[in-house]
């Protein structure tokens, strides 16, 4: 009796023992998800961090939105406005931290594309301070009969490759041409006459931030008066 006894104690003792074992797991892998849920990328932190950012620069557009009314307004009865100078000193005179740029408006730290035509707030950029690289104008510096050559404008385009590619109309993808680090381009090769798009992507750390594309036309005419020389007759 006493050695069944001592046998089933042992016994018990080891599932006891197991027991702690497993629930000690299960407990650290119960931590570890609510340390995710709270801490991770998508965590509770996280999101509402992202809420309170995005609740942020919808507040920050809307006090932007409601400057620009006024100033679109001020345009339509100013004879004295115009999309430089003098929008950008209405805009200071209604809020003093707003800073206006070629095209970017910022205010609490916040970027947004600005047009001046109209004038009104575009598309959210990013924050101040940490804006992506972005292409502002594609030139044509160039033009021959089978050959175009551009220059890039692009802000904030330190440490950038620029690549560049075609289309030829009818076709349905593009042609890479080029990677390098230059803003000038010249594409060779192409067919007189015939339309082409060419793209423009600016690449930092192995990862597209932006891109352009215009239609150009090798071997177009350029805009102006044609004129002919005098006709030489020969052989009556």
């Amino acid at each position: 009796m006493t050695k069944k006894f001592k046998k089933l104690k042992k016994e018990v003792r080891g599932i006891t023992l197991v027991a702690l074992v497993v629930t000690i797991i299960v407990m650290l892998i119960l931590a570890g998800v609510a340390l995710n849920l709270t801490l991770g990328e998508n965590g509770i932190f996280s999101r509402a961090n992202r809420s309170r950012i995005e609740y942020d620069i919808a507040q920050t557009r809307e006090k932007l939105d409601l400057i620009f009314v006024d100033a679109y307004a001020e345009k339509r009865v100013n004879p004295k406005y115009n999309q430089n100078e003098f929008l950008d000193d209405y805009v200071y005179s209604k809020n003093k931290e707003v800073i206006m740029e070629e095209d970017m408006v910022t205010l609490n730290g916040y970027t947004f594309e600005l047009n001046r035509a109209v004038p009104e707030v575009g598309e959210y950029i990013g924050e101040a301070g940490n804006l992506p690289p972005s292409i502002t104008r594609i030139e044509v510096i160039e033009k021959g009969m089978t050959n175009v050559k551009i220059e890039v404008t692009a802000a904030r385009a330190e440490g950038v490759i620029y690549r560049y590619s075609h289309q030829k109309e009818g076709e349905t993808s593009f042609t890479q041409a080029g990677e390098e680090d230059a803003n000038t381009y010249e594409y060779t090769g192409l067919e007189s006459a015939k339309i082409y798009t060419i793209k423009v992507e600016l690449v930092k750390d192995n990862e597209v931030v932006d891109s352009e594309e215009k239609e150009v036309m090798p071997g177009e005419l350029e805009e102006g008066a044609i004129t002919f020389g005098t006709p030489v007759w020969t052989s009556g």
